[in-house]
């Protein structure tokens, strides 16, 4: 992940200790993308190995290949957990926005609320939608 994006996420968060939360969730990453890659190279070189008796040897070329694959699909998993917290990170973000506008008290957002409808006002809106979906469902 792009240490940039990650730090501004977390910064727009608010998370504490964010450098070093950044720096973990980008050390984890690599290291484990960086061992599963190089461990899939290793075994493909194995398995193109041009010795005979490993060439020839149909239980070790299925090890090989099976186990490849679930490299595969743990690096695959490893980068969709990797692309959920980033996810996470940005709804934290947007929540902690929204938070922040309720919090300061915006007198804009103040003032529409203040203009809602309560009580019997209310009630009549919801009447009057009601017949107004009506009338529309008619026509």
């Amino acid at each position: 992940m792009n240490d940039k994006r990650l730090k501004e996420l977390m910064a727009q968060v608010g998370m504490p200790n964010s450098s070093s939360l950044m720096h973990a969730l980008n050390q984890a990453y690599m290291e484990g993308e960086v061992k599963r890659e190089a461990e899939i190279a290793d075994l493909k070189a194995q398995l193109a190995c041009t010795d005979s008796e490993a060439r020839n040897s149909a239980e070790k070329r299925e090890f090989y290949v099976a186990r490849i694959r679930v490299l595969e699909a743990q690096l695959n998993h490893f980068e969709q957990s990797y692309k959920f917290v980033v996810e996470q990170l940005e709804a934290a973000r947007k929540d902690a926005d929204r938070y922040r506008f309720l919090r300061n008290g915006d007198d804009e957002f103040l003032d529409y609320v203040n203009r809602l409808p309560r009580g019997e006002e209310l009630d009549v809106w919801v009447d009057a939608a009601i017949q107004l979906e009506k009338s529309d469902g008619n026509q």
